[in-house]
């Protein structure tokens, strides 16, 4: 057991890290700035990502699907997040 040998010094106790419910409210610091942020929560950030990134992904595509042409600037969104269809 990794804290068997361990003993907190006097007048100190253990702060569990374990899964579980906070046993502490909120800093007012921390509930303050989630409060003033909630407005840009209703938007996804922008992922225009480079240019240099949106040409290999347009030619991976072509390669990969065989297409004939595939527009870097005006048809390839870098996005995180995208699931994977199938076992490919």
């Amino acid at each position: 057991m990794l804290f068997k040998d361990i003993t907190p010094r006097a007048g100190f106790s253990p702060i569990s890290f374990g899964i579980g419910e906070p046993k502490h409210p909120t800093p007012p610091l921390i509930r303050d700035a989630v409060i003033d942020s909630l407005g840009g929560m209703a938007s996804y950030p922008a992922a225009l990502g480079s240019e240099p990134l949106r040409e290999a992904i347009a030619a991976w595509v072509k390669q990969r699907y065989g297409l004939p042409s595939v527009d870097a600037l005006r048809e390839v969104l870098p996005v995180s997040g995208s699931r994977r269809r199938g076992n490919r």
